[in-house]
């Protein structure tokens, strides 16, 4: 979708307002999913918060990284 977003010449100055935008909405959706989980009472395990951060994480780099290459690339240009 950003790659899409990033060769539209109308989109490309709000790329990273679209960027933002899109990872405030996973977190709402994120939080949304796991609320019974993340709001309970009871305290998670050491071992499920970790595993339930580390995919968000990762993913957050690679989206980072991906939109960085797609923002060189416009920049070089």
């Amino acid at each position: 979708m950003f790659a899409y977003l990033a060769f539209n010449d109308i989109l490309t100055a709000q790329l990273s307002i679209i960027y933002l935008v899109t990872l405030a909405l996973k977190f709402i959706f994120f939080a949304v999913i796991f609320k019974a989980v993340i709001f309970s009472e009871v305290s998670l395990p050491r071992v499920d918060r970790i595993s339930m951060l580390i995919p968000m994480l990762l993913f957050l780099f690679m989206e980072v990284l991906f939109i960085s290459k797609i923002l060189n690339k416009i920049l070089v240009k």
